[in-house]
Formats: C-alpha cells, sequence, structure tokens
C-alpha cells in the first residue's frame, strides 16, 4: 500500500502495490494478516494519523499485527529531518512525530498487546563521499559536503571506524495486535 504517487519499479511488480489514502479506501475488511508502515505517518496530522491506525486496525484481521517504524518527537532523528533536512530541501519537511502518548492513541484504536521501543539503528557508509552521496540523494538536499558531514555529527552522532563511518538512526518500533 502506498499514499504516495509511486511508480512501481519492474522488481516489486509480483508485491502487487496498491495506491489508496489513509484511510486505506478501496481495502476490504479483515484483509490483511499484517501490515507494515515505515516512516509514513509523520507526514500526517494527528486526526489523519488516528483515522489511519484506526483504517488500519479495521483491515487487520483479528489476531493480525500493526508494525511500525517510526521517528519520535524530541529525537535526534526529528531533530536531524526538520532542521538540516527541512532547511537544504526544496520542498521542506516538518514532521508530526510519534508523542509519548502513541501506545494510548493505538489503544483508543482498539489494538491490544502494544509495546514501542526506541531503538538507535547504525546507518554504516565506507567513506565521506560515500554518506555524502547516499544522503544527498535519499534526502533530496542540496549542501556542501564539509557542511552535511559537520551537521551529521552534530545532530545525530557519528563513530569513525578504521573503514567506515557509523552514523546514530534512532527509531521507535511499534507492535500492536487487532
Amino acid at each position: 500500500i502506498t499514499f504516495a504517487d509511486f511508480v512501481v519499479p519492474e522488481t516489486l511488480q509480483a508485491w502487487n502495490i496498491l495506491q489508496t489514502d489513509y484511510e486505506l479506501t478501496g481495502i476490504s475488511l479483515d484483509h490483511f494478516d499484517a501490515v507494515l508502515s515505515i516512516a509514513g505517518i509523520h507526514h500526517l496530522t494527528d486526526q489523519e494519523q488516528f483515522r489511519f491506525i484506526t483504517a488500519i486496525r479495521r483491515v487487520l484481521r483479528r489476531g493480525g499485527r500493526l508494525l511500525m517504524v517510526e521517528v519520535k518527537s524530541g529525537s535526534s532523528t526529528s531533530r536531524f529531518l526538520d532542521t538540516f533536512v527541512g532547511r537544504y530541501t526544496p520542498t521542506g519537511h516538518a514532521g508530526n512525530y510519534l508523542r509519548n502518548d502513541f501506545v494510548r492513541v493505538l489503544a483508543r484504536a482498539g489494538y491490544r498487546r502494544i509495546k514501542r521501543e526506541t531503538v538507535t539503528h547504525e546507518w554504516v557508509f565506507d567513506s565521506e563521499g560515500h554518506l555524502y552521496t547516499w544522503m544527498t540523494r535519499f534526502f533530496g538536499i542540496r549542501v556542501s559536503k564539509p557542511i552535511l558531514i559537520r551537521r551529521v555529527g552534530e545532530i545525530l552522532g557519528m563513530k569513525r571506524d578504521t573503514d567506515t563511518l557509523r552514523i546514530n538512526w534512532k527509531l521507535d518500533f511499534v507492535t500492536a495486535q487487532a
């Protein structure tokens, strides 16, 4: 499922990707065993987020799982996205990230067995050039290499090994059962 104008690459044609809205219009009740949401709902308002997780609950089979990976409000990742990426991306970036009460929001939507954990995932790059190329392409940012390297280190944290750079990327992992 995608909300975005997503051109399905040939390698994913067999995945049967469906374009819909945050209310999952066109998807029947009890359709999925699991729904995975990766860093997408921070682009929705509070009301849209609630309608989305309620819609997921509707399309999950009884006992089905919501698996979500998302940015937490106030985290280094949210600061990087909104202050740095937002400044150097032509479209800007302002996220509505998961707040501390998100578990209660899921419970209000009818989920049970809810778990939430903040995990620091390391992004590993073999050089500053690799980091710069990947980040400018992935985020669509336009900034000099020295500024990007300095700000990534200041905001996210960077460890330098003999042959790698490791960047801290904090995300919240949420699981819930319908």
